[in-house]
């Protein structure tokens, strides 16, 4: 069951997965206007609920995986935009205006399957003209950057020069190497300017102390193996699970081990 609680009020709303008798992996996002809430299930769906009237109500429910969902995120602006990992190795684009569903995207994880089989993290870019963009963190500690609007539905995307390349190739805008730490997560700041990434050293008894790594987000080149950063903060003993920034992306709160 996934739990909805009114802060307003002192009761709230239990999501079942009803006929699929599906549970929560543990991945929930609301959309930019708050009347739909995506989350992800063990059954290789998305379920789509709005909450109206005081009641919840499943609206959509999203197919297209060949295994279980493992994250769900709505755009930042467009409530109608819906990007989904699974441990199919993909991730996918869906477009759910008026309540159906159509796949409009798909990219394929680049690093070698012995690596795993979903991505560390995926998240949308920050605000405004960096919002169409995907960060997507690979078990191989490389940071993939991708064009929403350039993605096809079938796993090709368009380069610069409009020419359609494979997705498991150069589809990617732009590409970090942060080896040979392991790369916790990573996203853009709000503003679009600096690109921030949770590492920790590999090998180190313990799992290393965790490290924030912050550099400047261009647009020149396709990729990037140097990431010329300008912050550096050694900070917890242990990994840095998560973090996120403040509405104004001035203040970057971590939480770790």
């Amino acid at each position: 069951d996934q739990q909805i609680t009114d802060i307003g009020k002192s009761g709230g709303w239990k999501l079942r997965g009803g006929e699929l008798d599906s549970f929560v992996r543990g991945s929930v996002s609301w959309n930019s206007t708050g009347s739909w809430l995506a989350w992800s299930s063990n059954d290789r769906h998305g379920k789509i609920w709005t909450i109206e009237g005081g009641s919840a109500r499943e609206v959509v429910v999203i197919s297209g995986h060949e295994k279980e969902l493992d994250r769900v995120r709505f755009h930042p602006t467009d409530p109608n935009l819906l990007l989904s990992t699974a441990l199919d190795r993909t991730i996918r684009l869906w477009d759910i205006r008026g309540g159906s569903q159509r796949s409009v995207g798909l990219i394929n994880l680049q690093c070698p399957i012995e690596y795993g089989y979903c991505p560390l993290s995926a998240e949308w870019g920050g605000n405004g003209n960096r919002s169409n963009n995907i960060v997507i963190v690979e078990r191989d500690s490389r940071v993939h950057i991708y064009d929403s609007r350039k993605i096809r539905a079938t796993g090709t995307t368009l380069s610069r020069n409009n020419d359609i390349v494979n997705s498991s190739d150069s589809s990617a805008y732009k590409m970090y190497d942060l080896k040979p730490n392991i790369v916790e997560g990573c996203r853009i700041s709000p503003n679009g300017d600096y690109i921030v990434a949770t590492t920790r050293p590999r090998g180190m008894e313990g799992g290393g102390m965790g490290q924030l790594r912050i550099w400047p987000y261009n647009d020149e080149g396709e990729n990037n193996n140097n990431t010329d950063e300008v912050y550096y903060y050694p900070g917890h003993t242990g990994a840095i699970y998560d973090f996120c920034f403040s509405p104004d992306g001035n203040v970057l709160a971590t939480g770790g081990s």
